[in-house]
């Protein structure tokens, strides 16, 4: 064993060096957005009017199966608010930082052929992964610390036990998905294919958690998402569901080592499936090649956008008690007394829900990097195709999908939403309101197409852009930062439908700013060298 970890510490300096700028910076902006939001919630439970009916809204089915189950008996706390609203998106922002981080150092480090250099070294055959693990630890680690420090400095009254049950609960299931992922690497013979297999876990650990705290408790028991809410954190702080987790990272690293040690270099366990002996039928040309390409991507986003569409629709029947309920809440959600509590609240889910569905439509023109990355450019652009045709078949796609995922995020929202509410607006009023925001996606797109174009190694600046969008618009209304910090961003720059009307002007003027991105980028990516 030894001598499979030979140079294991050195690997730990070497990926520290690499990442020597975004691991302080993850764990400054998350330390920043968890314990920043302590006062926010502070301050609703002060303003609170009426908090029988603040704890019974968040006992509607609709709202446990989003946030989890409420463990207070009739009144909150600072801290047994914080939990209730937190922990799970807490726990899902970290382990999406914790899929990403092993990916790319194990899997996708095989596929560029890092890993062959690394070995050809006096380095041990389990020496990278057991690396990248150690550094996932220190840095979830870290976290769960900063967290405990920044909260007893805000709230120095708040019980240290309950704050230290809350950090280890987020620190432990983020490492969790750090091993499940390593296990994962093992079986996929690509990084695209270990990352899916890992947000799909993600995303079953959630819907199983939101089954089973409104219908069946077993299904919350089963999924490691809904064992931290069992924790029941500022109210009688367990710490029985956090053993549970420890036991199964144990067994799923045991399990991700034996499956090291069974595998060769780049490689994985799972056969793929043979391929067509010819073409499909189907595709006629690039564009329907490339619609072939993202089909199992496309699927997978539109079931997740219409889950998450359906379920904030669900919350409309309880939704005047809610905002009645705090005064903060009001100040938050309340912009124009002249219109209804839901035609106000339509506005800010459909805002939220774009900018969720400007993600996906980021990744799938992006997709062209791994390709050129994998030199599968290469073997399309060495036929009788140009440039511009190629890159624009993806950009064509991503735009395809911005549109039919405005329509869908509507449709969700209309459909469940007349089943608990009466008095809905009608769904054209969902429509409007979706694709009102359909030019601010597409610049969002449109900067990742110009970096593609010019400067592919910067193309996270589209997502980095994309939240900063969501910090200044949606985090923004609690801290009540300066207006002129949304107009920076495309989502801000639209009026809020049905609230206020539609600006024909603003539309025209963002599509135009689209157009030339999408000119720009098309013309860099003419004249670049391809990434391979």
């Amino acid at each position: 064993m030894a001598k499979a970890l030979k140079n294991t510490f050195a690997l730990v300096k070497f990926i520290f060096k690499t990442e020597r700028i975004v691991l302080p910076l993850y764990l400054l902006s998350m330390t920043v957005f968890l314990v920043g939001l302590w006062p926010v919630f502070d301050e609703m439970l002060a303003s609170a009017s009426n908090m029988e009916v603040l704890i019974e809204t968040m006992r509607n089915p609709a709202m446990i199966s989003m946030v989890g189950p409420v463990f207070v008996e009739d009144t909150y706390t600072t801290g047994s608010m914080y939990a209730n609203y937190m922990t799970v998106f807490a726990a899902i922002m970290v382990a999406i930082w914790n899929i990403l981080f092993m990916v790319k150092h194990t899997r996708q480090n095989e596929e560029q052929g890092r890993s062959e250099l690394v070995r050809s070294l006096p380095v041990g055959r389990y020496a990278n992964e057991v690396a990248s693990l150690i550094i996932a630890f220190l840095v979830n680690l870290v976290l769960g610390l900063l967290m405990i420090i920044g909260f007893k400095v805000l709230s120095p009254d708040a019980s240290l036990n309950s704050i230290v049950n809350l950090s280890l609960s987020i620190f432990a299931f983020g490492f969790l998905f750090a091993v499940m992922t390593l296990l994962f690497a093992q079986l996929s013979n690509t990084a695209r294919i270990a990352s899916s297999l890992s947000f799909l876990t993600l995303l079953i650990f959630y819907l199983l958690r939101a089954m089973g705290d409104v219908s069946k408790e077993v299904l919350s028991l089963i999924s490691p998402l809904g064992l931290i809410t069992r924790t029941e954190t500022f109210v009688n702080d367990y710490y029985w569901p956090l053993l549970i987790l420890a036991f199964e990272i144990i067994v799923i690293l045991i399990l991700a080592i034996f499956l090291l040690s069974r595998r060769d270099l780049d490689s994985g366990l799972l056969k793929e499936r043979p391929g067509r002996r010819g073409i499909s039928p189907f595709i006629k040309g690039v564009p329907s090649f490339t619609l072939k390409l993202l089909a199992g991507q496309l699927v997978i986003w539109a079931l997740v956008l219409l889950t998450f569409s359906a379920m904030y629709g669900s919350t409309l029947g309880d939704l005047e008690g809610y905002i009645n309920s705090s005064e903060i809440v009001k100040q938050m959600l309340v912009v124009n007394s002249d219109f209804s509590l839901t035609e106000q609240f339509v506005g800010l889910l459909v805002l939220i829900m774009s900018m969720i569905a400007t993600i996906p439509v980021i990744n799938f023109v992006k997709r062209i990097l791994t390709e050129e990355r994998h030199f599968l450019s290469e073997e399309i652009l060495n036929q009788p195709v140009s440039r511009y045709t190629y890159f624009a078949s993806f950009i064509l796609v991503s735009v395809l999908a911005a549109i039919g995922y405005q329509a869908l995020v509507a449709t969700g929202f209309w459909l469940v939403g007349r089943q608990v509410m009466e008095d809905l607006p009608d769904l054209e009023v969902f429509m409007v309101a979706c694709f009102n925001y359909l030019p601010a996606i597409l610049v969002t797109l449109g900067l990742a197409i110009f970096l593609i174009g010019c400067q592919p190694r910067l193309s996270w600046l589209a997502y980095l852009y994309l939240g900063y969008s969501f910090m200044v618009i949606y985090i923004g209304r609690m801290f009540d930062l300066p207006e002129f910090m949304e107009k920076l961003t495309p989502f801000g720059l639209l009026p809020n439908y049905p609230i206020d009307k539609l600006d024909y002007g603003m539309l025209g003027i963002l599509m135009g700013i689209f157009l030339l991105l999408t000119y720009l980028g098309l013309k860099f990516y003419r004249h670049r060298d391809l990434n391979s």
